[in-house]
């Protein structure tokens, strides 16, 4: 399965460690004024994610989430056909190396959310004068593979209009991360 490396502007596919979750990330979710949920009724996951982010048309996702700055996405997709452990982290890999690109250093692991065995990786990179981290998530489970993705733009440089909200950003994608449920 391929993924174009930006999708109109946004990359494509990022993932949780939910190891690396900053002290309180998931308390300054919780803790946001409101949340919203996004449930996909057929390939049977939802997660949650702030109010002020707002969702974007995708035709290759079910799902595509942007932080009010636009420096933070969040994305996901449901696939109708089962894959192996090590295809999910053929796919998994293929994927972080098409945000962070080839050279980047991918820091990979598995991770347990809700009962599920999801399949990780990491990258931090630089683009156009911005350090962003990449993360890519995804599991089988019931003949179906789930796949997600979060990057966010952690460091700007200091010519940059927009006050940087990276390490806020980087705890509300891993709190959403760490919110997804997959149908039993």
């Amino acid at each position: 399965m391929k993924f174009s490396r930006r999708m109109a502007g946004l990359v494509v596919l990022a993932l949780l460690d939910v190891a690396v979750l900053a002290p309180g990330a998931v308390q300054a979710h919780r803790s946001s004024s409101a949340l919203k949920v996004f449930s996909d009724t057929h390939f049977g996951y939802r997660l949650t994610y702030p109010a002020t982010w707002s969702r974007s048309p995708s035709t290759n996702l079910d799902v595509l989430l942007l932080a009010p700055d636009s420096d933070a996405r969040l994305g996901g997709k449901g696939i109708d056909a089962g894959l192996s452990a090590s295809d999910v982290r053929k796919t998994v890999d293929s994927t972080i190396s098409q945000l962070s690109g080839p050279t980047t250093a991918i820091l990979r692991t598995t991770r347990v959310i809700h009962g599920v065995t999801f399949q990780m990786a990491r990258a931090t990179f630089t683009v156009n004068g911005v350090t962003e981290l990449a993360m890519t998530l995804g599991a089988s489970r019931h003949q179906r593979t789930y796949l997600f993705f979060g990057i966010v733009g952690l460091a700007k440089p200091a010519a940059h209009l927009q006050a940087p909200h990276g390490q806020e950003e980087l705890g509300q994608l891993q709190a959403s991360f760490a919110s997804i449920t997959l149908a039993r």
